[in-house]
């Protein structure tokens, strides 16, 4: 299964966005460790070939357009 989660909110994001730019840039649009895992393991019970996360996103065919202008 592929998953192709989006931004999640990690401690990546305190060591590799020091100025919160881009944390700034996302507003609320990052997705929480935990909802992100629940997806998953909602998508293999459903033997899901693919999960996209944030489902909006990809529901509104905003697929290919980037999150920072």
């Amino acid at each position: 299964m592929t998953v192709n989660p989006g931004p999640v909110a990690t401690n990546f994001f305190n060591i590799a966005d020091k100025d919160k730019t881009y944390i700034k840039a996302l507003g609320n649009k990052s997705l929480t460790p935990k909802l992100v895992a629940s997806k998953i393991i909602r998508g293999i019970e459903r033997e899901k070939r693919e999960v996209n996360l944030p489902f909006h996103i990809y529901f509104r065919g905003e697929k290919n357009k980037p999150v920072i202008p």
